[in-house]
């Protein structure tokens, strides 16, 4: 990890980072009442946007799209909504208004699900431990710009997210870049050649398999289960608390504050345990934050004290971030099935189903008269989910990462023969459990034969700095 914090592999990092929460943080503007927009618009946007990533993960499937095309059909779609902005400030208000706000939520919808796919992907290219602490970062920053919003009059609100939405995709274009040249960066990954057909790394290993969750189609279904029913059960609360006459605390200063302290414990918590944590904790953590504000929820939320909403809000991001990075660890071991795995999770795990669901309530009922029903039928929901998860995940499917799952000890032979054909068999092994490339492969032969780093770097005319990070 040290390799990547130095030089021009920190720059890559604090562009991916920054450009991350800038777009994502602008992307919640629009649901501030100060952002002005309409929310046909802004649901409008956001569907597109679920279909949008249903269809990559559908397209791309089984393998990797060229990385510039995708940052050119993303720059089209960006161009285009900029000059949709352009034709709606130009335009008298009327049904031609209309239709160029819609249009240009379409064209937002797509350019943001594409922003997301690109960004999951080059956080995937750092590696399993650095992704997760990567992703935990993004929304610790993404927060704190949230927090700072609560501070600014409407007009320069709107005139922040538009920096933020020019200056986000611009970052994150500058660190695909960088990744792509390879500096910092491990740019192989982002070219990496799949394993056969319909195996993954891990499952060519022969008898030496170690499943590392998600491992098959029943770990899979609980992960995407486990997105589908926090998101959710957010989603409602989120809807119905918004609603007129009630406390919005999801998204005041003081939610801020909370949610900052809690993304901040969970940088601490993925710096150490980012590679190896597991689906359990999981689940544990984000069914705490969540039981507990669904429990002081009903009575707190009437009386104006917001701290049920904050540990809802909590519980939510802690479930993001940590999925996020599970997902991030399988791709690194497959990254030609990236854009299936998130676009999928993405598809499916939505606030915007609940939404749906809480607008659709809020016709029937008052949003005070819901407080009790929804924290209850919450509580039961996740109680379920927990019981059921619990039963169906095996500590054999959750164990830890690659890094520790293949760890072999190796000791290269004195002699050709027999024992260097046994020698190089256990290493071609090794690499492909491990989803080495050839240069790492290489660089791990030579080191094991008793090269030192600079004699390594000198046999294959590396620099010692790029074989440092190999190893």
């Amino acid at each position: 990890m040290t390799s990547l914090l130095t030089g021009t592999g920190r720059l890559t990092l604090v562009l991916l980072v920054l450009g991350i929460a800038m777009f994502n943080s602008a992307k919640w503007i629009m649901l501030s009442g100060n952002a002005d927009t309409a929310l046909g618009v802004t649901y409008t946007s956001r569907f597109i946007g679920i279909a949008a990533y249903a269809g990559v993960a559908i397209i791309f499937r089984n393998h990797l799209p060229n990385m510039r095309n995708i940052l050119m059909v993303m720059g089209l779609f960006v161009g285009l909504y900029f000059l949709s902005m352009v034709l709606v400030a130009a335009t008298d208000a009327g049904d031609m208004q209309n239709v160029i706000q819609y249009a240009s939520a379409v064209l937002y919808g797509i350019a943001s699900a594409l922003f997301f796919l690109l960004y999951a992907h080059a956080f995937t290219a750092h590696g399993p431990r650095m992704s997760a602490l990567l992703f935990a970062v993004a929304q610790l920053a993404t927060n704190c710009f949230m927090l700072l919003f609560n501070f600014l009059p409407p007009e320069v609100l709107l005139i922040t997210r538009l920096v933020f939405l020019v200056v986000g995709p611009a970052c994150m274009v500058a660190s695909i870049v960088l990744l792509l040249k390879g500096w910092g960066s491990p740019a192989h990954d982002l070219q990496y050649e799949a394993p056969a057909a319909g195996q993954d790394a891990a499952e060519t290993a022969g008898s030496a398999e170690v499943k590392v969750f998600p491992a098959g189609a029943r770990d899979w279904t609980v992960l995407i289960a486990a997105g589908f029913v926090f998101s959710t059960l957010f989603g409602i609360i989120a809807q119905v608390s918004s609603a007129p006459g009630t406390a919005f605390g999801l998204y005041d200063v003081n939610t801020g504050i909370v949610l900052v302290m809690i993304d901040f414990l969970l940088v601490v918590l993925l710096y150490f345990v980012g590679e190896t944590y597991t689906f359990a904790m999981v689940v544990l953590l984000t069914f705490v934050l969540y039981a507990t504000g669904l429990l002081l929820y009903p009575r707190m939320w009437p009386a104006g004290n917001l701290l049920a909403g904050s540990l809802i809000r909590g519980g939510f991001d802690c479930s993001t971030v940590l999925l996020w990075a599970l997902i991030a660890r399988h791709a690194f071991r497959n990254p030609q099935r990236t854009f299936r795995y998130f676009g999928m999770y993405r598809a499916i795990g939505t606030v915007y189903v609940g939404r749906a669901i809480g607008s659709l309530l809020l016709v029937h009922y008052t949003a005070h008269d819901l407080l009790g029903a929804i924290s209850s039928v919450g509580l039961w929901a996740l109680g379920i989910f927990a019981v059921v998860t619990f039963f169906l995940t095996s500590q054999g499917a959750i164990s830890p990462s690659s890094a520790d799952a293949f760890r072999l000890t190796l000791t290269a032979p004195a002699s050709e023969g027999a024992g260097a054909d046994e020698f190089s068999a256990r290493v071609d092994a090794f690499a492909t459990r491990l989803a080495l490339s050839e240069r790492e492969k290489e660089v791990l032969t030579e080191t094991l034969h008793g090269q030192s780093r600079a004699g390594v770097a000198e046999k294959l005319y590396l620099s010692p700095d790029t074989v440092k990070y190999h190893l």
